[in-house]
């Protein structure tokens, strides 16, 4: 038997071995930006052991299944089963959903349950994938905000009275009842005034967490709750009014939000530039948020676990384009970085489809692994086949473009074969060189004995 499984496993690993050797994809290419070269199968160089830690989420932040074959200006063709199939392709365990309060209950007490739907569906596509799915909860409606004028395509909080609250507190509940073992994230970067119009208020936010902290635990004991979600930067941006890290968190902590979170949860990029990504050395931009962020957690929090629910690398925007190549490289080198820290529990990359309704110079609109076609269609770009190179044990992936997967162990046997094969090519090249140069002192040789010859 043993024998057996020795040569089943050597024969698939010879069969890897021709199909690396042999594997051309013939990618369409489209205008712009959305250009993806053939992925190589230098992806399977990039070693992401340490991500996949056991028990630790992993996965992407992506909503685009929410609006597909709506066929409104968000509908990039894609379904839930799309994003199912295409996240477990890339090794996913879990996924982030936003659960957006203005889509699902657009008038007090109108549920759209065609939204939560599609939700539930997305979540049944992970379980039992040893994953914790992941539910950020946010952003408020209209008819829930306070009545103060916020910045066009900025977003607002619920606004702090009794009917607004209750009406919070049925949403948080409904989504618990639907989800009761995932972890909930309050929020979405409430430093950023993108996101909590007109101005980050730290103190505000903790009694937030707290309150729907108690909500989600009187509905599912079993559930999380994650706390924070700040864009991690070290230093207030105030054109873009953005608050540092530190700061929001430090008054957030000082205003009660410690013991009321199971976890706290943040977002961080790697700068990017000239067409390509940072080095992510000590002095970084990267590093430095990083550093920023967990001092404050350490400072106001010692010991709390902590989860990455953004990251990621984009191929678009004026400045920011980088290759594709380039990101597969980029991403590489964050998740590498992020999974070496234990006290990371989670780590979800922005995100798996490209944004295809963007405009060609939107940063937001490269973000992905994948390429949908719009028709049903869809392209991976070299980061996605690293992810699935480095996945322990993907689905098969739904459409072609990546080289053929190999596990690990046969991994490093081919490693070995191939290694093998590059030390007798070498010693060939050795003999080779040897006997030319042997052939080439010979003919010297005989052509001195025909000169003395002729001389004598």
């Amino acid at each position: 038997m043993r024998t057996i499984t020795r040569l089943f496993a050597r024969s698939r690993i010879v069969l890897a071995l021709a199909l690396i050797a042999a594997v051309v994809i013939p990618l369409a290419r489209s205008d712009g930006d959305d250009r993806v070269a053939a992925p190589s199968t230098s992806a399977a160089s990039i070693d992401l052991t340490s991500l996949y830690r056991e028990g630790r989420p992993v996965g992407f932040n992506d909503g685009a299944y929410i609006n597909g074959g709506d066929g409104g200006p968000y509908d990039i063709g894609v379904t839930p089963a799309d994003t199912i199939a295409w996240a477990r392709a890339a090794g996913a365990t879990s996924h982030r959903i936003f659960a957006d309060w203005r889509a699902i209950e657009p008038r007090r007490g109108v549920i759209r349950g065609e939204l939560i739907e599609r939700m539930r569906q997305l979540a049944a596509g992970f379980e039992g994938s040893g994953g914790r799915l992941l539910v950020a909860l946010g952003l408020a409606p209209p008819w829930a905000r306070d009545p103060v004028r916020i910045c066009g395509g900025c977003h607002g909080p619920p606004a702090e009275n009794p009917f607004v609250m209750d009406a919070w507190d049925d949403f948080v509940r409904l989504m618990a009842r639907t989800f009761p073992d995932a972890a909930f994230e309050v929020w979405n970067e409430p430093n950023f005034t993108r996101f909590w119009s007109p101005a980050p208020d730290p103190a505000r936010y903790a009694r937030l967490v707290r309150r729907t902290a108690r909500v989600v635990r009187e509905t599912a004991p079993m559930a999380k709750v994650l706390a924070g979600s700040v864009l991690a930067v070290d230093r207030d941006v105030p054109d873009q009014g953005i608050v540092r890290s530190s700061t929001f968190l430090e008054q957030a902590f000082a205003a009660g939000l410690r013991g009321s979170y199971d976890a706290i949860s943040w977002h961080v990029y790697p700068a990017q530039s000239g067409g390509r990504v940072e080095d992510l050395g000590e002095d970084s931009i990267f590093r430095r948020a990083i550093a920023d962020v967990q001092g404050a957690i350490d400072d106001g929090d010692p010991g709390a676990a902590q989860w990455v629910t953004e990251t990621g690398v984009t191929t678009t925007g004026e400045d920011l384009a980088v290759p594709a190549d380039a990101q597969r490289d980029g991403l590489a080198a964050v998740l590498r970085l992020l999974a070496s820290d234990e006290r990371i529990e989670g780590i979800f990359i922005h995100k798996l489809f490209d944004a295809v309704n963007e405009p060609p110079g939107s940063r937001e609109r490269g973000f992905g692994m994948v390429v949908p076609g719009g028709d049903g269609s869809a392209q991976p770009k070299p980061a996605f086949c690293m992810l699935r190179q480095g996945a322990p044990n993907p689905a098969p992936v739904p459409a072609a473009g990546c080289p053929p997967y190999v596990r690990r162990g046969e991994r490093a046997e081919i490693d070995r074969v191939l290694a093998q094969r590059r030390r007798a090519r070498a010693r060939r090249r050795r003999a080779e060189a040897r006997r030319r140069a042997a052939a080439r002192r010979g003919a010297e040789a005989r052509q001195q004995r025909e000169r003395e010859s002729q001389a004598r």
